[in-house]
């Protein structure tokens, strides 16, 4: 892997000569992405650690963020002002619990990446927040959105939260959480322009 200049993204991503157009971003940074600005944020743990390295499979501590490089992102994106927010796990606060698995002892997970996500979600303006990480398709809360299989066009994702900046509804047959409506004091600045 090497380090590269990409110009359709405005920043530098990761590439290997022999797949030349596969493109990886790094673990964090902001990039430009069909115009849009957006803050690109890795990391998760992974429930499954004990399982994989017991069968001996593959696990990495760079899964997570360091203390420092949470210090140097929080550096690099604080008071930025982004259209979009990528991230691999989410905000602890959002945290989709119906979504955990009951095999696993939450009590042995690290969430430093969730807490460090909630803490630095604060220190940037943001407008629409997409995450992984929990196996799941669907509206998680206004202007927040989970993917796990599905793909979508950021300008679809972008128009659905204008629509709903100002008329409050969303189409019927998007699958909404449970937590939807639930208050959160983490929120778009779509929302706090209403206010």
């Amino acid at each position: 892997m090497k380090l590269v200049y990409d110009e359709d993204v405005d920043g530098e991503v990761y590439m290997q000569d022999k797949w030349p157009t596969l493109r990886y971003f790094k673990d964090w940074g902001i990039y430009t992405i069909n115009g849009y600005k957006i803050a690109v944020i890795g990391g998760a743990y992974s429930v499954d650690k004990y399982y994989r390295l017991q069968r001996g499979s593959f696990w990495n501590e760079s899964e997570l963020l360091t203390d420092e490089e949470m210090l140097q992102c929080t550096i690099d994106l604080t008071n930025q002002k982004v259209d979009f927010v990528f991230t691999h796990t989410c905000p602890i606060c959002w945290e989709p619990t119906d979504l955990f698995l009951n095999s696993v002892d939450q009590d042995s997970v690290d969430k430093s990446m969730e807490l460090f996500l909630e803490e630095i979600a604060q220190c940037f303006d943001w407008k629409i927040f997409c995450f992984g990480h929990y196996h799941a398709d669907r509206i998680e809360r206004p202007y927040v959105e989970q993917f796990f299989q599905d793909t979508e066009d950021v300008n679809i994702i972008w128009n659905r939260w204008i629509k709903y900046s100002k008329t409050k509804e969303l189409d019927w047959w998007l699958d909404k959480s449970q937590n939807f409506y639930q208050k959160s004091f983490l929120r778009s600045s779509l929302d706090k322009d209403k206010e």
